[in-house]
């Protein structure tokens, strides 16, 4: 799985121009169960169908325009490699999917954009962290929150000491192997080297591979990453690091035998307290702003102030949608109680130009939200 980034939300946000079927499900990941999963997705294309007819689409129109979707589901393997849930995005220019650690509720929405909405919790600041477990024998990196770990596969990043260097000049002169792989606390790895190579230098250029592969990966993320390995390892990994948001803290240790669960166990007290913090000082800068022109809770005005980038911090009502109609050629809103066919979801709108323009968003429980107001945001001018 690799991960969802606002680079694939500004690419989604982008197509235009005719139909656009959003389909969201949770999926089975192992057992017997996973037989269900494409089941539940030919369920939600009939759905795709009908809503699609309702608005007088032709019957081969339908056909052609569900043509991918069709294909995925007579794919079996695909059906049986899934993770929590599964995101399916059909429009003009064809389909785009992701599999991520998310469960979604099955939904279906039919209109002139993606519907987004459902994956925002994947890009804003709801406790996401990283964990790079790493040492000479084994890399993983994962994606967190509170509650769940995913193991994430970075493209280019190598799995081991040796896969980062194959049949290179590294490996050619070079006879390695490593010592405490699987200990506990600082054993760090033995190599055994001809020439002016030293044992710090090949594990620099090696864990520089790492670093190399996760900047592209996480590119414009700004969650905390917390590195996990033994402290000469962590030490030696922040002289070459890249990413800006590594954190202060590191899970110490050899990380080789310890289970993803423990991993979470470990990582999340040492960033609860950041989480906290940003959350707290976010509202106590919006309350202080109150009255100043630089906070408003006007959703039609929040509309064209994300889109132009005006918005630095947003808060949204978890769980909470607001349908209408966004008219962005003649900038006008409609508004309505309840979806009806071709409406949009306009907290989900607000809240991926807000990501877009590189500003921080917050989904926050209805009883904790500033003034009690379902979207609220603090203005950068």
């Amino acid at each position: 799985m690799r991960l969802f980034t606002r680079e694939d939300l500004h690419a989604l946000l982008q197509s235009s121009g005719g139909y656009h079927v959003s389909i969201f499900m949770p999926t089975h990941q192992a057992g017997p169960e996973t037989e269900q999963n494409p089941i539940r997705f030919k369920n939600l294309i009939r759905r795709a169908e009908e809503d699609l007819e309702s608005e007088g689409v032709r019957l081969p129109d339908i056909k052609s325009i569900l043509d991918p979707a069709y294909q995925l589901l007579a794919n079996h393997f695909f059906w049986s490699h899934q993770y929590k849930g599964l995101a399916v995005f059909i429009g003009p220019s064809g389909m785009e999917y992701f599999r991520v650690p998310h469960a979604f509720k099955e939904t279906v929405v039919v209109t002139q954009r993606f519907h987004l909405n459902p994956l925002l919790p994947l890009l804003n600041r709801n406790e996401q962290f990283y964990i790079l477990a790493f040492s000479p024998s084994l890399v993983r990196f994962y994606q967190c929150n509170r509650d769940q770990i995913e193991e994430i596969e970075v493209p280019d990043m190598p799995r081991d000491f040796k896969s980062a260097f194959g049949s290179s000049d590294n490996e050619s002169h070079l006879h390695y192997h490593f010592m405490g792989s699987g200990g506990k606390g600082d054993q760090t790895s033995v190599i055994h080297g001809s020439g002016e190579v030293q044992e710090k230098d090949i594990l620099k250029q090696y864990f520089r591979k790492i670093d190399q592969a996760l900047h592209k990966a996480l590119r414009d993320s700004r969650e905390p990453l917390i590195l996990a390995s033994t402290e000469t390892n962590v030490a030696l990994y922040r002289e070459i690091n890249s990413y800006p948001h590594v954190f202060e803290n590191s899970i110490n240790g050899s990380p080789d035998e310890v289970e993803a669960k423990e991993l979470l166990q470990k990582g999340f007290p040492l960033v609860r307290p950041l989480f906290k913090q940003e959350r707290t000082e976010a509202e106590e800068q919006y309350q202080k702003l109150l009255g100043t022109g630089r906070t408003s809770n006007q959703v039609e005005q929040l509309v064209w102030q994300s889109r132009q980038g005006m918005v630095d911090t947003l808060f949204v009502a978890r769980g909470i949608e607001q349908w209408g109609i966004i008219d962005e050629k003649n900038q006008t809103i409609i508004l309505h109680d309840h979806y009806e066919t071709g409406d949009e979801d306009i907290y989900s709108y607000i809240s991926i130009q807000t990501l877009i323009h590189k500003g921080t968003v917050f989904s926050m429980m209805p009883q904790f939200m500033p003034e009690k107001n379902n979207i609220a945001a603090i203005l950068r001018y």
